[in-house]
């Protein structure tokens, strides 16, 4: 599999081949449950015909009334729809599909929420431990968990191809889950040469028990590289927000995130990058050649950024294991 390829397989959701609505595996759940409800008045409280009424004979002495009542069984819907294996009391995976590249393996998944929850208000799943086991008896754990915040619900679990392991899977599992730990730090970083329009590092900034490094700071270009430090090797994500200040410990502009994916790699990554959008902090817009020059007449004067960073760190939670069934699920090559 070439890295082009399998970077975009990555981040596929596995529903890119049928455009469903954002929230389908719930809307699903409620068809589901309302599709049971249904069938059981249809069956039970079906209007009789008149030919399936039978003659009462009353005698005319008889003054008592016997009457039946049928009381229809309640049936309860699933929480979840058809094929969804459920990992807590809120929320189900399902696997759709199994991608076997040279040296990888992908697992496509999706979430299902429980009947009456609102997704919006769920919070997230930020990855964990998998383990894929073979039909043969070899078991590989999951290297990373890949998400596209684009296709909220969707994921996929890599994991690495063992030296003369035949691909040939009868199940996987959750065995552990992460949960989110935060750490936050403040760093003053003065520019001795004043603002260097092609970024600025490295530099490490200690956080609570390891250490949060730049290669690179590019407020101007829009993105700095980290990567974390420590024993045991931190794994997270990473969020930065710069002030560039003027003479005076005057605020010239801020670089914030862009609104997009923060964790294209969950809770499982050591480094990355992050892409940011330089805001000047005098209202109004840069929609004149003469705002646009006595902004970056300001930006040369910058000779310090203030970094604020936060590191959510994935702290390994034990949980009961949740068991997929993949015999049913042929894997693709790729």
């Amino acid at each position: 599999m070439s890295e082009r390829g399998f970077n975009k397989e990555l981040v596929r959701s596995p529903l890119d081949d049928q455009p469903r609505s954002r929230w389908w595996p719930v809307i699903m759940g409620g068809l589901v449950g309302a599709a049971l409800t249904a069938a059981a008045f249809i069956t039970v409280g079906g209007d009789q015909s008149e030919q399936d009424v039978p003659e009462v004979s009353v005698a005319a002495a008889s003054t008592t009334t016997t009457s039946t009542t049928v009381t229809a069984p309640i049936v309860e819907p699933s929480r979840f729809p058809s094929g969804y294996v459920a990992v807590d009391e809120a929320e189900a995976f399902k696997v759709h599909r199994i991608l076997v590249g040279e040296d990888r393996i992908v697992v496509a998944m999706t979430t299902s929420y429980a009947r009456g929850l609102d997704p919006a208000t769920q919070p997230w799943f930020l990855g964990g431990t998998w383990i894929l086991d073979t039909m043969s008896g070899d078991s590989i754990v999951s290297e990373a968990t890949a998400f596209d915040d684009a296709a909220p619900g969707g994921f996929s679990v890599t994991f690495p191809i063992p030296t003369g392991v035949v691909v040939e899977l009868s199940q996987l599992r959750l065995v552990e889950r992460w949960e989110p730990t935060e750490s936050t730090a403040t760093f003053d970083f003065h520019l001795d040469t004043g603002f260097d329009w092609f970024g600025h590092g490295p530099v490490s900034i200690p956080m609570d028990g390891f250490v949060l490094r730049f290669d690179n700071v590019d407020p101007n270009n829009g993105e700095a590289i980290w990567e974390l430090e420590g024993d045991p090797q931190p794994r997270g994500v990473v969020s930065l927000t710069i002030e560039l200040m003027g003479p005076g410990d005057s605020k010239v502009a801020t670089s914030q995130p862009l609104p997009e994916s923060l964790r294209p790699y969950g809770l499982g990554a050591s480094q990355g990058t992050i892409n940011l959008e330089l805001v000047p902090a005098t209202p109004g817009y840069l929609d004149t050649v003469e705002k646009e020059v006595a902004f970056a007449s300001a930006l040369e004067l910058v000779d310090r950024l203030i970094l604020h960073c936060t590191v959510t760190i994935g702290e390994p939670q034990p949980i009961d294991e949740v068991v997929f069934d993949l015999t049913h699920l042929a894997a693709q090559n790729s």
